[in-house]
């Protein structure tokens, strides 16, 4: 019996020691807390989060080698450098700041943060990770604004956003292009159905990645809208000014320059038409050759002589066709070919144009020519034809 209760005392003592070994072999790694705080409960597209980061040491055992690291899909994320080593029961703190890309979703997100370390004990050693997650909210823009609006509203407000300025840009500098001042821009009912559909468009721009790329502010995305709805109204500015500089009638304009812009300007009638007319009723009356200057306002012009000026037997002289014949085809049928013909004959064969009846102003007998070869702006503006008859540009002389 005394053998029996020593062999199972042995055997019990044999286990116990295995058991404690064991443990002393796998030892706990020590105990570390990580707690991540947000400033603000949410934040913008292009915006900085600021989240509050502690490290504390939990345990008796200190910590070396600390490596902070953060993984987030669509988020910037910079944080801060963890001290190389924590004392037993230390702590540490700082600051991560966290961005979230033009392209990610709207709503909460969990981002990930990882702390490795390394620690030794008197019996063992390891490397150990420590896990925790901040959540942050990735709101619209204007979203504390838009909570005002009805339901449903601020969505759309939302939508709409990034195009609201480009349409805004568009009137603005559209109604000085036409001259017709300075107003501030309204985005009414008309503006809704193309702005949402343009919005659509802007809001798949993931298609086009190097555009998400950029990760633009609510800011810079506003003043990307601008410039862009200032775009066609900047160009069409420079072109009406390029189209004037070719083709709008000034009252300094030589016969020979009246004559060039008469002939091929785009506004150019064919035939040409003299035409009378009065300002409102019982105002002045006016009459001359109808034309208009390249935004489309009412030009009275006058009519041209064409002659040799310098040796006159030439209109006969090695010509195809007679000079006067060819003013008479002008006048006529108005074809680009005579009218090139024509215009050739006086740059490089001797004709030359002179002023034969300028636009009139008045009533009647007592109509009496101007001073310039063309009369336009607000002198005539409501213009109401009374006649109309067919009197060619050009007049030939011997």
């Amino acid at each position: 019996m005394r053998v029996l209760l020593l062999s199972v005392s042995l055997l019990l003592a044999l286990l116990t020691g295995s058991t404690a070994i064991a443990a002393e072999e796998k030892p706990a790694p020590p105990d570390v807390a990580i707690q991540i705080v947000p400033q603000t409960e949410g934040v913008e597209p292009g915006e900085e989060l600021i989240l509050f980061l502690s490290i504390t040491n939990r345990s008796a055992v200190p910590l070396n080698g600390l490596l902070l690291q953060a993984t987030g899909e669509g988020f910037s994320v910079a944080l801060p450098a963890p001290p190389s080593s924590l004392p037993p029961f230390g702590s540490a703190w700082g600051h991560a700041r966290v961005i979230p890309s033009a392209g990610a979703s709207f709503g909460k997100h969990q981002i990930p943060f990882l702390l490795r370390y390394r620690w030794r004990t008197a019996s063992a050693a390891g490397a150990s990770l420590q896990t925790a997650t901040a959540t942050v909210e990735v709101r619209r823009w204007l979203d504390e604004e838009a909570k005002g609006l009805p339901g449903g509203t601020a969505a759309l407000f939302s939508l709409l956003f990034p195009i609201i300025p480009a349409f805004l840009a568009f009137q603005l500098l559209d109604r000085l292009r036409q001259k017709k001042g300075l107003h501030l821009p309204t985005f009414d009912s008309a503006y809704i159905v193309p702005a949402f559909f343009n919005a659509l468009l802007v809001n798949s721009l993931p298609l086009f990645p190097r555009f998400r790329s950029l990760d633009l502010t609510p800011r810079e995305t506003v003043l990307l809208s601008l410039l862009f709805g200032a775009l066609w109204p900047i160009v069409r500015w420079i072109w009406d000014l390029l189209l004037s500089w070719l083709w709008g009638f000034r009252e300094s304009d030589s016969p020979r320059t009246y004559l060039r812009k008469a002939l091929f300007s785009p506004w150019s009638p064919r035939p040409f038409t003299w035409i009378s007319g009065k300002i409102g009723d019982g105002g002045e009356s006016w009459s001359g050759l109808l034309l208009r200057q390249p935004g489309g306002s009412l030009v009275l012009g006058s009519t041209l002589e064409i002659s040799y000026a310098r040796d006159p037997t030439k209109a006969k002289e090695n010509a195809k066709e007679n000079a006067e014949e060819l003013v008479a085809r002008v006048n006529e049928t108005g074809s680009l070919t005579s009218r090139c013909r024509l215009w050739w004959r006086v740059v490089r064969s001797g004709l030359s144009a002179a002023v034969s009846t300028f636009p009139t102003q008045g009533a009647g007998e007592a109509a009496q020519a101007t001073d310039r070869i063309v009369v336009y702006g607000e002198e005539i503006e409501g213009l109401k034809r009374t006649k109309s008859e067919r009197k060619g540009l050009l007049e030939y002389s011997q």
